[in-house]
């Protein structure tokens, strides 16, 4: 791709042409979350509901554009 500029916009018509990737997802457990506000915060709340990622991705050689978008 010569110029990415336009796909940092996510509804650019260009990303119909990119092939998109599923990646699978799974919650990380509770107890390995980063802090005590996260894991406190999220206790006895329902999370990880995202199933897969679906990502195109796109580069010039110099610049890098992602699009994302999840499936529950």
């Amino acid at each position: 791709m010569k110029n990415v500029a336009p796909m940092l916009d996510p509804a650019d018509p260009g990303w119909r042409a990119v092939p998109v990737e599923q990646v699978s997802m799974m919650a990380t457990p509770l107890a390995m979350q980063p802090t005590p506000y996260i894991r406190n915060s999220w206790e006895g709340r329902e999370y990880g509901r995202v199933a897969a990622l679906e990502v195109a991705s796109v580069h010039d050689g110099r610049q890098w554009a992602l699009r994302g978008a999840g499936a529950e």
